[in-house]
């Protein structure tokens, strides 16, 4: 067994919240830094562990105090990072809490809009969770496991490890959502726009949270992320026609002709099969990702 000691920023390095802080970084938000900290450390370990005889897929992570609220923290979080394979968290504090006074709460991590039946909160932000999916997920090990992290540049999502209770569907969405993202004429920002209004729509943050990034590394706009989020979006008016007929077909299902008319102005009867196509994947995606608390 190979034992690593990790350390993160406390105190307000850690967790000190400012406007000009989370300006400097793409989730717009501040004061959990020393979270973060915590999420890349297991990434480390599975990145450099082999180097120290250890082995990579079987990563346990422990806590104490503290280091409960870590452990945790790092289970649910939804950072785009594979999870490791288990977690043994010790006793949250010495003493019993007074529950008099209500719900106890971590008080350098207390925010609002917390699910109301958790007895503990945790900081939120787009990529954090509060909770834990309905399925554990898998170790993530096998032939087609391997071809996903082939795709994935390595590492396993959430998404993946949930799909490989079922190789052979894991295998098949692979595929697919591999030609959608990296084999299609579709420009990227158009399929990247698409993912993130259908996460809007379906309520789906992790969708949201694992491309808010390839979206802004497309080329969208911070206004342009922020009009996704809208009802009736202030962009240019081929978007809106793209966002037009992504709501059609999530919201509706049918698409009036005088919409997808109005499209065959902006893109080629390949690329009207393509972005319908990735429409109707990523609804899939959002779906299977909700239902099962993903």
């Amino acid at each position: 067994m190979v034992v690593v000691t990790p350390h993160c920023r406390l105190g307000a390095l850690g967790f000190l919240a400012h406007p000009e802080l989370a300006a400097e970084n793409d989730l717009d938000a501040s004061g959990y830094h020393g979270l973060l900290d915590a999420v890349a450390a297991p990434t480390w370990v599975r990145e450099n562990i082999a180097a120290f005889g250890g082995d990579p897929d079987k990563v346990t992570v422990a806590g104490n105090s503290t280091g409960t609220a870590h452990v945790c923290h790092l289970m649910a979080s939804q950072a785009d990072r594979p999870r490791p394979r288990r977690a043994w968290p010790g006793p949250l504090r010495t003493e019993p809490p007074n529950l008099a006074s209500g719900p106890e709460t971590l008080p350098s991590t207390v925010v609002p809009g917390s699910r109301p039946s958790r007895p503990w909160r945790v900081a939120h932000h787009p990529r954090m969770r509060t909770h834990m999916a309905r399925i554990p997920e898998t170790d993530g090990s096998g032939e087609i496991a391997d071809r996903i992290r082939e795709r994935r540049g390595g590492n396993l999502h959430s998404l993946d490890r949930m799909l490989l209770h079922s190789p052979q569907l894991a295998d098949g969405w692979n595929s697919l959502l591999g030609a959608i993202r990296q084999r299609i004429a579709l420009p990227a920002a158009i399929r990247e726009l698409v993912i993130l209004r259908i996460a809007v729509l379906n309520r789906a943050p992790y969708e949201w949270a694992a491309h808010e990034r390839p979206a802004r590394e497309a080329g969208l706009r911070e206004s342009q992320l922020a009009a996704v989020r809208e009802e009736s979006p202030a962009l240019d008016e081929r978007l809106r026609r793209v966002i037009a007929y992504t709501d059609a077909m999530t919201r509706d299902v049918h698409v009036p002709d005088e919409l997808f008319d109005a499209l065959r102005a902006d893109f080629s009867d390949g690329e009207l099969v393509e972005l319908t196509a990735t429409v109707a994947a990523y609804n899939m995606v959002s779906r299977f990702l909700v239902a099962l608390d993903v």
